[in-house]
């Protein structure tokens, strides 16, 4: 009985794991276990580690026949079931999973040694321990040895199918087709669905095989998970858990359950990777249905396969390549006979190209024969020939002509129409001269060097030929040895592989003739240099000749060209000057008009004819204040302005911007007039001032904020200080230091007052007299002096002159002194503080500059520090700077700007105009 249980059970257990579960095999094993051992009911269920769950692969429960391979538990404690003891049987009823009908209360646990192999719940009847245990070990054993054996034969299968390898590699000589091979076999013999063939790139691997899948773009970036993987690893193997950390969905376009990968390296390089995808479904149970660790040895065995089969190519071709140069030298041999050839009809065509520009005294028409000569079949056959003429005066070489071709298919065309000419030696002279009249060499490559131009001087090459008068042969060896100085030729060019052959006169280089042969490629030999030198001088001597009779032919067409182009000029400089949008005036050291243009004549309505030769000062009033600054010109010989300049034109009030500008004599050295020109800016004054204006009113909005917010201070203090004396009004001691704090408040609440009042004032009259700058600093020191002795600090006043006029508001001008050197004295340090003033006539303008060698104003703060009611002090409006910009640029039309650094300190500089209106 226990022989028969046994054999039925591995019988059934076999064609269950070859067939799966269309036989109902595992039933039958279910079956087999109710009748052994008693039982109602049975339930089979194999452990899946992979998954780690259990499926029901066969029963003889009615309920749950219909789920046989579908069911799997994947909530039942797996901690729970390695507790139990194989081969024996507990009650779960406290454990029982929701899928398992309530009946089959009892579990019986299959495991090899530690190994779990499954899991039976039975229906209890009366069962006896010993047929139990050795129906479970029966069980358990045909289990795990047949799905082992199974495995095994398809190993056994996967190994012997590698032998395909070895005659793909035999008969395969392409690439392309090696890769598509090794994918077919590999995605046979490892059963993928499937697979990719991917060869390394710069930047990624470009896909070359693709077969049932398509990757995105055909590539795969060097960032990709996949890639760092396999590059990292060698070869990868991927299960459905760990797939979704490679973010295969950005380059596949179907699901990946599993995958495996494996990179090809030739000679310890990189050379691409095999990827597989999916293993494909197979009659009969397998517990996973994913790639395993002999599918990614098998995998790493095609890809050192492949690796050979990949080197084997190479020296497959490296043969081919030498067999390919032996021949290449047996035709160079054949070559250079033609060569030879070649030479000899070379020396007796240059007598001809000689004769031939001898004859002509066109110097365009020589320059094309030599270029013909140089270049034609008939001729020294160069491929290109670039002409460049020397200009004396600026030491350069100036492009010229350039012959050739622009692709080989031309040039081939051109030699076969010229040797069909057949022409007896004599007529050679004549050909050479009738081409050059027809031929047009302003198309084509001359077009690519029009006006450029190279240095010779100091030129390691071009100052040998030129000055030296020798032919110099640049090679691609000589390219790479030299420096960078030789780069603009080659560049030039457009070649490394060129001659370079001087054209000598009698006494100097004309010009020289680069040469070379791009298109064919032919070397230049050491004959060709040994024949260029006979061209050398005799085309040198034919073109100074030609260049000769075209001078003396220009100079005569030269004087006839200057004298229609000074009639010219003079006239076309009369339009311009009647034709400007602006007035122009010009008058003499006198003040007498010597042009009056006609923009002048529509402003001022007086006709030029009635102006030339009238005194400037005599037009009206306030003509002799503009002849009194044009005056000044032949003084100060440099420009002058006068901007918004108010004018009375026909009773209507006009402003302008008046420039006043030396006329300076041919040789530069003498003024002959002034030219005053006249810019009507009458819209652009009324809109600035509009604007000016409308900035007021928009600041007064924030103004009024920050007033508030200054005044609230003071207001605070006094209003406390009230109610304190209400309580102390008896007590005349502290009512009197009461009195004096509310005096002191009271006395800068008028202080805060009076300089907003003084900002806000939109008018102003103003006093304008002349005085000494000099003296006003010395005013303003007088009052400085006890503090400045109290604080130990330096005071120095520094000016170019004695006195410096200037002529402004001078209470105004020293209120800005003031603020600014009560800030110094604020700003320098404890210990050896210094200030200077800095006074200078500065051409039209004073220069005052307040300097200290405190700490230097941070660039935050300095941004800020014309702001009103801007200050980094504790006590102050922060009006004083405001006020101070006020003064110096709205009333005096001048600058205040603030330099700063650490080494030179701070310094406040003012520059006004010495003169009003300035």
């Amino acid at each position: 009985m226990e022989r028969s249980l046994t054999w039925n059970i591995f019988d059934n257990v076999n064609e269950f794991l070859k067939k799966g579960y269309k036989g109902g095999s595992m039933n039958d094993v279910a079956k087999l276990f109710s009748d052994e051992l008693g039982a109602e009911d049975v339930a089979v269920f194999v452990y899946e580690k992979a998954k780690n769950s259990f499926r029901l692969v066969g029963t003889t429960n009615e309920k749950l026949k219909g789920r046989v391979g579908e069911l799997k538990l994947k909530n039942l404690n797996l901690n729970f079931v390695n507790k139990l003891e194989a081969y024996s049987i507990y009650g779960i009823s406290d454990k029982m999973p929701d899928e398992i009908p309530q009946e089959l209360n009892f579990l019986l646990k299959l495991s090899y040694k530690d190994e779990l192999i499954g899991i039976v719940f039975l229906k209890k009847a009366k069962i006896h321990h010993d047929k139990l245990k050795s129906a479970a070990v029966d069980l358990s054993m045909a289990l795990r040895f047949l799905a082992k054996y199974i495995q095994l034969e398809d190993h056994l299968k996967k190994y012997t199918l590698l032998g395909r390898f070895t005659d793909l590699f035999e008969k395969t000589f392409d690439e392309c087709k090696l890769m598509e091979g090794v994918i077919e076999i590999a995605l046979d013999v490892l059963e993928a669905e499937a697979g990719i063939f991917a060869k390394k790139t710069k930047d990624g691997y470009e896909v070359k095989i693709a077969k049932n899948v398509k990757i995105k773009d055909n590539f795969i970036p060097l960032d990709h998970p996949l890639v760092v993987e396999v590059e990292s690893n060698e070869t990868v193997l991927y299960t459905r858990k760990k797939i979704n950390m490679l973010s295969l969905e950005e380059i596949v376009d179907f699901h990946v359950k599993s995958m495996i990968a494996s990179y090809i390296s030739t000679q310890s390089k990189m050379e691409g990777m095999i990827i597989l995808f999916n293993k494909k479904e197979k009659e009969g149970y397998r517990p996973y249905k994913h790639f395993d660790d002999i599918d990614l040895s098998v995998l790493k065995e095609i890809s050192r396969r492949y690796s050979l089969a990949w080197s084997r190519l190479q020296y497959y071709e490296q043969i081919k390549d030498e067999v390919s140069k032996l021949e290449e030298l047996r035709k160079k041999h054949e070559e250079l006979i033609s060569i030879l050839r070649q030479h000899i009809s070379k020396l007796s065509s240059i007598y001809v190209i000689s004769q031939a520009m001898r004859s002509s005294y066109n110097i365009t028409n020589a320059y094309k024969i030599l270029l013909l000569g140089m270049t034609s079949p008939r001729g020294l056959d160069f491929d290109r020939a670039l002409l460049l003429v020397k200009d004396n005066k600026r030491q350069v070489l100036v492009a010229k002509m350039w012959a050739g071709f622009e692709s080989i298919e031309n040039l081939e065309n051109h030699r076969k129409k010229s040797n069909q000419r057949s022409l007896r030696y004599g007529d050679l002279v004549q050909y050479f001269r009738e081409e050059a009249l027809v031929v047009d060499f302003s198309k084509g490559l001359t077009k690519e060097i029009e006006g450029k131009i190279l240095h010779y001087k100091g030129h390691p090459i071009l100052e040998r030929v030129v000055l030296r008068k020798k032919i110099y042969h640049v090679t691609p060896n000589l390219v790479k040895g030299s420096t960078k100085d030789i780069y603009d030729i080659v560049e030039f060019i457009g070649i490394d592989d060129f001659v370079i052959v001087p054209l000598v006169g009698r006494w100097d280089t004309i010009g020289v003739v680069i040469l070379d042969n791009k298109l064919t490629k032919k070397p230049i030999s050491d004959m060709d240099i040994e024949i260029l030198k006979l061209v050398s001088e005799s085309a040198g001597l034919a073109i100074e000749n030609a260049m000769n009779y075209e001078e003396l032919k220009n100079k005569t067409l030269s004087l006839e060209r200057q004298k229609n182009l000074i009639d010219y000029l003079r006239k076309f400089s009369e339009s311009i000057l009647q034709n400007l949008d602006i007035s122009v005036v010009v008058v003499d050291e006198g003040g007498k008009i010597l042009e009056w243009n006609r923009k002048a004549e529509q402003i001022f309505g007086r006709p030029r004819e009635n102006m030339i030769g009238t005194p400037i000062a005599w037009i009206s009033p306030e003509f002799e204040d503009i002849w009194a600054v044009a005056a000044r010109v032949f003084e100060t010989r440099e420009v002058l302005y006068l901007s918004n300049y108010l004018l009375n034109i026909s009773g209507e009030d006009k402003f302008f911007d008046i420039k006043f500008s030396p006329l300076w004599s041919i040789d530069g050295r003498k003024i002959d007039g002034v030219i005053i020109t006249f810019e009507d800016v009458t819209t652009r004054y009324i809109l600035e001032q509009e604007r000016k204006r409308q900035e007021k009113l928009a600041a007064l909005g924030e103004m009024a904020a920050r007033v508030a917010h200054e005044l609230r201070n003071p207001i605070s203090v006094i209003g406390g200080f009230l109610r304190r004396l209400e309580k102390h009004i008896d007590d005349e001691e502290i009512r009197k230091k009461y009195l004096d704090i509310l005096r002191n408040e009271i006395e800068r609440l008028e202080g805060i007052v009076n300089e907003i009042l003084e900002f806000s004032r939109d008018f102003r009259k103003l006093d304008f007299s002349e005085f000494d700058t000099v003296e006003l600093v010395r005013e303003v020191y007088l009052l400085h002096e006890e503090l400045l002795k109290k604080k130990g600090v330096e005071f120095e006043i520094i000016a170019d002159k004695s006195e410096i006029e200037v002529f402004a508001d001078k209470s105004r001008i020293k209120q800005v002194l003031i603020n600014l050197i009560q800030n110094a004295i604020d700003e320098v340090p404890q210990k050896d503080g210094k200030i200077r003033v800095v006074l200078e006539d500065d051409r039209g303008k004073v220069r005052m500059e307040v300097r200290n060698n405190g700490k230097p104003i941070p660039p935050d703060i300095k941004e800020k520090i014309f702001t009103p009611f801007f200050t980094t002090k504790t006590d102050g409006t922060g009006l004083g700077l405001s006020i101070a910009k006020k003064i110096i640029e709205d009333e005096h039309n001048g600058k205040i700007w603030v330099e700063s650094s650490e080494d030179r300190g701070t310094s406040f500089i003012i520059e006004i105009p010495k003169e009003k209106g300035a």
